[in-house]
């Protein structure tokens, strides 16, 4: 009997990652592709990652729902070598426009007693600027009294 060798198989993800991103690092001479800047290729070990950091990045955003259908002779790749500020800048402003419950929605993890913490959150935020606004008129008021 004979033995069947799947490669890819026995290749960790993290291989595959490595090797995507080298070539794409290759074909764009290193540079971002949204902002030109030069990036590092290497690993990162642990700890912050530098800015100039490569990254893979998607043209799609991980929210947009052609991003997983096949795609059979694209004239566009499907990722690009970003810069790690890049990268995660893209995918801060993706999430800041989107509602709040879509984000636990799709993140499966709505807090407990979320309605509870948001009110008490703006209670405080509202009684702040009160206090403010009798610091305010109080200081109003002693200008007055002095005849300013």
């Amino acid at each position: 009997m004979s033995m069947i060798y799947y490669p890819q198989a026995y290749m960790g993800e993290t291989q595959r990652m490595k090797r995507r991103k080298k070539r794409l690092w290759e074909e764009n001479e290193g540079r971002c592709y949204w902002c030109g800047v030069q990036t590092i290729l290497g690993n990162r070990g642990g700890g912050r990652s530098p800015k100039q950091y490569a990254t893979i990045d998607h043209l799609r955003s991980r929210y947009h729902p052609a991003r997983c259908e096949p795609v059979f002779n694209a004239p566009e790749p499907r990722t690009v070598l970003s810069c790690y500020a890049r990268n995660n800048k893209r995918a801060k402003i993706e999430q800041q426009h989107m509602p709040i419950q879509e984000l636990w929605r799709r993140s499966n993890s709505r807090p407990k007693h979320w309605f509870a913490r948001l009110w008490r959150i703006m209670h405080y935020r509202i009684k702040d600027m009160e206090q403010k606004v009798r610091q305010e008129l109080a200081a109003f008021n002693q200008d007055k009294l002095k005849g300013k």
